[in-house]
């Protein structure tokens, strides 16, 4: 999957495989196969600018040496929060939105997997100052891979990315 993203010009460092921690997978029990196999031996992949990047398992288990934590948006949402009720709605829509891209490129924006029953697997995209207003943009992780790779993705999409 890796190889067929050429076209952006991706900075990628493979590693030994590694699993997600248990406490990373008692929030996310239900991790769609394609985008775990995509994770599983990946290090980093950015983009040249290194302002936008996919999250890794080194990202999910904090292992990774990097500004922005792999929840980032939603602990920013969570502070600017005015009360309880909307913490409570902020942190239920990340319980069910996995971030696999973050950037900074022109503004704070995300590419998630979406976990809730109903749109499983569906990738959508959302950015500053509500993190949590998405738009879908791909039917699953290989779907959203296919359209970065074949620059499918419509312009203002893949400019959070290249």
């Amino acid at each position: 999957m890796i190889t067929n993203l050429n076209p952006l010009n991706l900075h990628v460092q493979r590693g030994p495989r590694m699993e997600l921690v248990p406490r990373f997978l008692n929030r996310y029990p239900a991790i769609p196969p394609d985008y775990l196999a995509f994770i599983c031996d990946l290090r980093s992949c950015t983009n040249q600018g290194e302002n936008a990047w996919f999250n890794t398992v080194h990202n999910f288990n904090e292992t990774a040496e990097s500004a922005f934590r792999w929840n980032e948006f939603e602990l920013m949402s969570l502070e600017a929060a005015e009360n309880d009720k909307r913490r409570k709605e902020i942190t239920e829509f990340w319980d069910k939105n996995l971030p696999v891209v973050l950037s900074v490129k022109g503004h704070y924006s995300h590419f998630s997997i979406c976990l809730d029953k109903q749109r499983y697997g569906q990738v959508r995209f959302g950015n500053a100052p509500e993190f949590e207003n998405i738009k879908p943009v791909a039917a699953s992780f290989t779907d959203f891979m296919h359209k970065l790779a074949t620059q499918t993705l419509d312009q203002y999409h893949l400019d959070r990315i290249r």
